[in-house]
């Protein structure tokens, strides 16, 4: 991966540079189970002579409720006859939209007309390399991310066979110096990054111009919060629970021809979520609460995942009023505004397979059994849970 950023660093396209990577996902989190070869990072870019005009523009509906998690990103100050003189290409090719009297970044454009080229001369350039001659690159759009695998055809023994890198594209808006996780500043960088999918891919919200739309990251909390975790008996508890549920997931994944429904339609980041959940209300609301052992935690992995499964909603935890209650100095969410539903693309149908597979699956495979004797602390927290997931309106 930093072969490959140098490489990066070295390309251009009229202004838009690569400075940085952060990387991301399970590998960074240390949340990787089974075999550590795909990688996730945000590659963060740059446009030479505008930085500081761009900025975060809020999505709203036809209501003028703030649509959590998305944003336009506009650029201030600047007109498109400049923009066609100082970038030519970048505005021959789609780069600068001009929609309701500002100017704003497409991400189509972005995605499509220079990330991939810019990683393609990279990855060229290595194949060219004498240095690297036992490594077979490809590249493939796998939209948001580009994907690069590296087989290794004898250049190094002790790696992996085969290493997935995805790659997004991801340009900087702030960096969040108010908030506080036991009490340590986190200094927390916030991205937005593209969140454009080709036409025949569902459209990240239905009524906007899917061209323009960014995600705004919440990273660099999740990594701040997973590190603490790991140094917290307590926490560390729920991280090895949702390490053997992701464990079970990817075993159960690989040695059945027909895995139960559950495991290919919950993902690894709605696992986590699930995991943000447990350790709010464990190790900050009922810190009271005993938690035995992993088995507990287990408990509640799966009582959550229920609530989730059964009332077809997953709030997203850093756009909720939770992540401001665990993490002072939080900055304000926007009211009124639309929760962002992590379920939102699933049918009815399947989340419903996905929760009897739940129960008459991982549950009864991991060895537990629900119903007669439940028990009071678990049954209080589950209904809470339930009743923040349906108490809220959500695009």
């Amino acid at each position: 991966m930093d072969t490959i950023l140098d490489v990066l660093r070295s390309e251009s396209f009229e202004g838009i540079r690569i400075d940085t990577y952060i990387r991301q996902g399970s590998s960074r989190e240390g949340l990787k189970v089974v075999e550590p070869n795909e990688f996730d990072a945000m590659l963060e870019f740059h446009i030479e002579g505008l930085e500081g005009k761009i900025t975060e523009e809020s999505i709203l509906d036809i209501k003028n409720r703030h649509v959590s998690g998305f944003c336009f990103m506009k650029i201030d100050g600047i007109d498109m006859a400049y923009l066609q003189r100082r970038y030519p290409i970048l505005f021959q090719r789609g780069l600068f939209v001009e929609q309701g009297g500002r100017i704003l970044l497409s991400s189509k454009s972005l995605y499509e007309r220079f990330f991939k080229s810019l990683v393609d001369k990279a990855t060229d350039k290595i194949r060219e390399s004498n240095i690297y001659q036992n490594l077979v690159i490809t590249r493939k759009d796998n939209p948001p991310a580009v994907n690069v695998q590296i087989r290794n055809n004898g250049f190094d023994p002790t790696l992996p066979s085969v290493i997935d890198i995805d790659f997004v594209p991801a340009i900087l808006l702030r960096v969040d110096r108010t908030s506080k996780y036991e009490g340590t500043r986190l200094n927390c960088p916030i991205h937005a990054v593209c969140k454009w999918s080709p036409p025949e891919s569902f459209k990240a919200l239905e009524f906007v111009d899917s061209q323009i739309v960014w995600n705004v990251k919440t990273t660099g909390y999740e990594i701040h919060i997973l590190d603490v975790a790991r140094n917290d008996m307590r926490k560390s508890i729920i991280l090895t629970a949702l390490r053997i549920v992701k464990t079970y997931f990817t075993k159960t994944k690989k040695s059945s021809s027909s895995p139960p429904p559950l495991v290919n339609i919950v993902k690894s980041y709605h696992l986590k979520q699930i995991a943000f959940y447990v350790l709010y209300y464990l190790c900050h609301v009922h810190r009271e609460n005993d938690l035995r052992g992993v088995d507990t935690a287990l408990m509640y992995f799966i009582d959550f995942l229920e609530v989730a499964l059964d009332t077809k909603l997953l709030p997203h935890f850093f756009y909720s009023e939770k992540a401001a209650e665990m993490l002072p100095g939080y900055p304000p969410l926007p009211s009124p505004r639309l929760h962002y539903n992590q379920f939102r693309r699933m049918s009815n149908e399947s989340l419903e397979q996905a929760k009897h597979s739940l129960l008459n699956h991982m549950a009864k495979d991991l060895g537990f059994e629900f119903g007669f004797f439940p028990d009071p602390e678990r049954s209080s927290i589950k209904k809470a849970f339930r009743k923040f997931a349906v108490d809220k309106d959500y695009f």
